[in-house]
């Protein structure tokens, strides 16, 4: 049997999750614009706010994962920790493993655009 399936998300929507799956980010801001995304947010550590900005790509990894990459990140505050970024990145990536999935799902296509995500797998 052969199966395809789309996902549709709005940017909207992925601030929600992020807001409900994580008691560090706070007052997540999501845009999907020309194939990146663009989010900024607030990441608590301990007792410190570090107020962040990041924009980068979804990646697909082996046609069954799908991966945040940052490309471009700023964040303010004093003492950021060495490897702030990549640590949180860490605790959401991958953010999808069809490899997990009953079916043999492999993405044939992932886009983003109109602060929209798209993505198909067969």
């Amino acid at each position: 049997t052969k199966a395809s399936v789309v996902v549709r998300s709005t940017a909207r929507a992925i601030e929600e999750g992020l807001a409900r799956t994580s008691s560090t980010i706070l007052q997540p801001r999501v845009r999907f614009e020309g194939g990146q995304f663009e989010i900024t947010a607030t990441i608590k550590r301990g007792d410190t706010l570090y107020p962040i900005q990041a924009r980068g790509n979804l990646l697909v990894e082996q046609k069954q994962r799908v991966r945040v990459a940052v490309t471009e990140a700023r964040v303010s505050g004093g003492d950021v920790p060495t490897g702030f970024i990549e640590s949180e990145l860490a605790k959401i990536n991958p953010i999808l493993d069809l490899s997990k999935w009953p079916l043999n799902l492999h993405i044939q296509r992932l886009t983003l655009h109109n602060n929209t995500v798209e993505l198909l797998a067969q």
